[in-house]
């Protein structure tokens, strides 16, 4: 009896989603994301450090993300360095 019962959680686990999600309503994930946060009132807040403590980040993975406070900016590693998607601009600068 135990060994049917183990076969069948083996078997039914197969089909389960690591999928995860994030809300208030109760919802599903979307089956396009692996995580999925839904919320009208508040957002999302990734890992605030400062440069240093993100260039001693072993290894860092293409995409991954973060706040730098010392820029003021979210930070992403292109897979060889790291990138501002939102680079500051000041008037009477040319635009490049």
């Amino acid at each position: 009896m135990k060994v049917i019962a183990l076969i069948l959680t083996l078997l039914l686990s197969v089909s389960i989603k690591a999928q995860v999600a994030v809300n208030t309503d109760g919802s599903a994930p979307d089956n396009s994301a692996m995580l999925d946060i839904k919320s009208t009132s508040k957002g999302l807040l990734p890992p605030r450090m400062t440069t240093g403590q993100r260039n001693a980040i072993v290894s860092p993975v293409e995409g991954l993300v973060i706040y730098n406070i010392n820029d003021k900016a979210l930070n992403v590693y292109t897979g060889t360095s790291w990138w501002s998607p939102v680079q500051s601009f000041a008037c009477g600068l040319s635009i490049t």
